[in-house]
C-alpha cells in the first residue's frame, strides 16, 4: 500500500472512533430512564425526592428534584392511595387518573 492508502485508511478510523464517542456522549443526555421496583418508588415520594410523574397505562414515569428519571410498574389496585400520595406530596401528575 501506499502512503496515501494509508492515510485514508487511517483517517477513515479516527472518523469512526469519534463518531462512536460522540454518539455516547448524546446517548447519556438523553431522557432514559432506570427502572426502579416500585417499594423504591413509594420510598422517594415520602422522602420528598419525587417531582413531577408521569403515567402510560401501569408503567409509571417520575423525575427527581435532581433531574434524574426513573420508571416502575404500579400494581393495578394501588392507583387510587398512590394518586393520594403524590398529591399530599405536592407532586406534579401528568397522566395518572
Amino acid at each position: 500500500m501506499n502512503n496515501m492508502t494509508k492515510n485514508i485508511m487511517l483517517w477513515l478510523v479516527v472518523a469512526v472512533v469519534l463518531m462512536i464517542v460522540f454518539q455516547n456522549l448524546v446517548d447519556t443526555g438523553s431522557t432514559k430512564s432506570r427502572a426502579m421496583t416500585y417499594s423504591e418508588f413509594l420510598d422517594q415520594i415520602e422522602g420528598g425526592s419525587v417531582r413531577g410523574v408521569e403515567s402510560e397505562g401501569r408503567e409509571i414515569t417520575w423525575s427527581t428534584s435532581n433531574g434524574n428519571r426513573f420508571s416502575t410498574y404500579s400494581p393495578e389496585s394501588d392507583m387510587g392511595p398512590l394518586v393520594g400520595d403524590l398529591r399530599a406530596a405536592d407532586v406534579g401528575i401528568e397522566g395518572v387518573p
